[in-house]
């Protein structure tokens, strides 16, 4: 099934990045909800791995199980007494990291999706999209990802959601 086969490219990806730890929650490709249940398994991995820093899916991204993936991130990011950041990637970032030296192995990582990019050349347009985004980066650096760096405080206002911590 397409979950299956998404989990199989995710790894591919992970492993051409060097990435071993990696949990993968099973819920079905284009049915992805914020039920009580869902927003509680994240919360639960959240807590376990204690991460200082979370990226996650812009919430007003066009892919339906990225915006709610990220309204998910944000109902349990509200009980989650730690202050973790997060970056989302977006549009209009407070913050650009230089990719230039990792650029190749993300296009590989990305070319490991092969369901993903067999119909849209992806790993050529976030190439593209990356190098826009150097444009004013110091010299040398020809490729950059976007974010908003926020606290989960913020996060959660942006969200439009109380912090219950």
């Amino acid at each position: 099934d397409q979950t299956r086969i998404r989990e199989r490219e995710a790894e591919a990806g992970l492993s051409v990045l060097g990435i071993e730890d990696k949990l993968f929650l099973r819920y079905p490709d284009q049915e992805l909800t914020s039920s009580p249940e869902v927003v509680r398994t994240v919360g639960h991995v959240i807590k376990e791995a204690t991460p200082d820093i979370l990226f996650v899916p812009y919430f007003l991204d066009t892919h339906p199980d990225h915006a709610i993936a990220s309204r998910i991130v944000g109902e349990a990011l509200r009980t989650h007494p730690r202050d973790t950041m997060c970056y989302v990637t977006a549009l209009a970032p407070n913050i650009i990291v230089d990719v230039t030296d990792v650029m190749d192995a993300k296009i590989q990582a990305l070319r490991e999706h092969a369901s993903q990019v067999r119909n849209c050349d992806y790993p050529e347009k976030v190439r593209g999209l990356n190098a826009f985004r150097s444009m004013h980066a110091s010299p040398g650096i020809t490729h950059c990802e976007a974010f908003i760096r926020q606290s989960r405080k913020e996060f959660l206002r942006m969200m439009g959601l109380s912090d219950q911590s």
